[in-house]
């Protein structure tokens, strides 16, 4: 009895549990304070999640995804975004929890990729730093990425934990679940994170480890349908999968960022020039970020520069498009930058506690940095709603205007947030303006709007479509305007 009271004793004294807590701890005050989706800043001059949150809310009060309502992402961020609005209706604070979960699973992942090479408590301290990289160096808000994070660090830990001859089955489970969720949020991102676990699978092959390659291929493919399977069989059952292939895949591919009559090489050249020409901040953020991978594999040759070389690959499908954002999954291979660091110290176990203290306080001050500048301070919720902001005007317009619990509504451009405080949802399926919409989705849009099926009509400075002229005429007044914005009540 007393050696198995000592067994269980010397385990939990010997476990991460004290590091997993400190990491929850970070992970709360970093999103608190760095996210402008927490309850210290007011809701305005949102985009990605002021548009996922419609569709999560659109999705919670019973509306049919890709058929009344769409947009370029995957049903599973809507959901998140769905759990989110049913914390709070009418703010984005509910958005923390999720995103919480996300950076601390992210921070436990690095945390057991470092220990691979590294003591318990410099592991501690490259975990604490993760979301201090991901929140400066491009972060402006909470993105689709954000909720891909965790996926693609657990791919690379899966990929070195195979190529340690460390891998197990429930690794490639883990590595399916992650492929097939980042599908089920933004394809994109899947596979842009699942080239580690392809170079993996080479090296694997090239070693003629046959057993452990089809250890990988089998598990991942039954992780990877088993968590798409649930949502398949959703989308089935209300009749929208083809509706999903339509809007999520092949309208995506046609508005991001190209003329839909537009060449695939013509898209990426013409990208390519506007990248040098108006980004080259992000060119040179890539290059560190590929360079940070390369110590680690000249010190671990077990590697076989499988970090450089999905780095790289990554780096080149990132660049295919100027916005910043598409950077983000690549600041995960960062982590091989800091395990060189230390381990080229020989920073051990021996590190005083309060060593790792300082960094998490440092980790805490320094995450919100990036955000606050672009949020240009913090403003509360009490004090936001009775501020002459443009913002607060035109949702108090809206909120004051509505006759219903939730009136609809359609934008000429992209949703930014303005129906909240009515609790309103999206008046059809294009209620939104993807950057360079194809002429099928303004048709579309057009065609709902002159059947007077939105509540409000919501006229932008820009992404103006073939209705606005004679929208007077279709039976709708005009209940706001300052110069650069028009509301329109039916």
């Amino acid at each position: 009895m007393n050696t198995i009271i000592s067994g269980v004793k010397e385990k939990f004294q010997s476990s991460d549990w004290k590091a997993y807590l400190m990491f929850l701890i970070c992970a709360v005050l970093i999103v608190i304070l760095s996210s402008t989706d927490s309850f210290l800043y007011a809701p305005w001059s949102r985009f990605d999640s002021a548009w996922f949150f419609m569709c999560g809310k659109a999705l919670m009060n019973g509306m049919v995804p890709y058929v009344e309502f769409s947009d370029s992402k995957g049903p599973l961020l809507w959901f998140i975004y769905g759990f989110a609005y049913l914390i709070d209706h009418t703010s984005y604070v509910g958005v923390c929890v999720p995103t919480i979960v996300a950076y601390w699973t992210m921070m436990i992942l690095a945390y057991k990729l470092s220990r691979l090479y590294v003591g318990r408590r410099p592991a501690a301290v490259i975990g604490l730093v993760m979301p201090v990289l991901y929140f400066n160096i491009i972060h402006l808000e909470v993105r689709a990425e954000d909720f891909c994070y965790p996926f693609v660090m657990c791919l690379l830990y899966v990929a070195v934990c195979y190529l340690h001859g460390k891998g197990q089955r429930r690794h490639s489970i883990c590595a399916g679940i992650s492929i097939g969720a980042m599908l089920l949020i933004k394809y994109s991102v899947a596979f842009m994170g699942g080239v580690a676990l392809a170079v993996a699978f080479v090296v694997l092959a090239l070693r003629k480890n046959w057993n452990k390659v089809i250890e990988v291929l089998l598990w991942t493919t039954v992780g990877c349908v088993g968590v798409m399977f649930p949502f398949v069989v959703y989308l089935a059952a209300l009749g929208a999968l083809d509706d999903m292939w339509r809007e999520y895949v092949n309208n995506t591919m046609m508005t991001v960022g190209a003329d839909e009559h537009q060449g695939a090489w013509k898209v990426y050249v013409d990208t390519l020039y506007a990248l040098w020409e108006h980004s080259r901040k992000n060119i040179k953020i890539a290059l560190w970020l590929i360079v940070c991978s390369l110590p680690i594999c000249f010190k671990d040759r077990r590697l076989c520069f499988a970090p450089f070389i999905s780095a790289l690959t990554v780096a080149a499908a990132a660049m295919l498009h100027f916005h910043n954002y598409y950077l983000c999954p690549l600041i995960t291979w960062a982590v091989f930058f800091m395990i060189f660091v230390f381990d080229l110290v020989k920073i051990s176990d021996k590190m005083p506690k309060w060593c790792v203290a300082i960094v998490a306080l440092c980790a805490i001050y320094f995450a919100p940095t990036t955000t606050l500048h672009f949020m240009k301070g913090f403003m509360l919720e009490s004090s936001y709603r009775n501020s002459n902001n443009s913002w607060s005007k035109i949702n108090r317009c809206i909120a004051e205007e509505s006759d219903k619990p939730h009136p609809t509504m359609v934008y000429t451009g992209g949703e930014v947030g303005y129906g909240l405080w009515a609790d309103a949802l999206p008046g059809c399926k294009y209620w939104s303006s993807q950057e360079d919409a194809t002429s099928e989705m303004k048709a579309e849009k057009d065609k709902e709007v002159r059947e007077n099926k939105p509540d409000f009509i919501v006229a932008q400075n820009y992404g103006v479509l073939s209705f606005m002229p004679d929208v007077l005429e279709m039976g709708y007044v005009l209940c706001y305007s300052d110069g650069n914005v028009m509301i329109y009540k039916r």
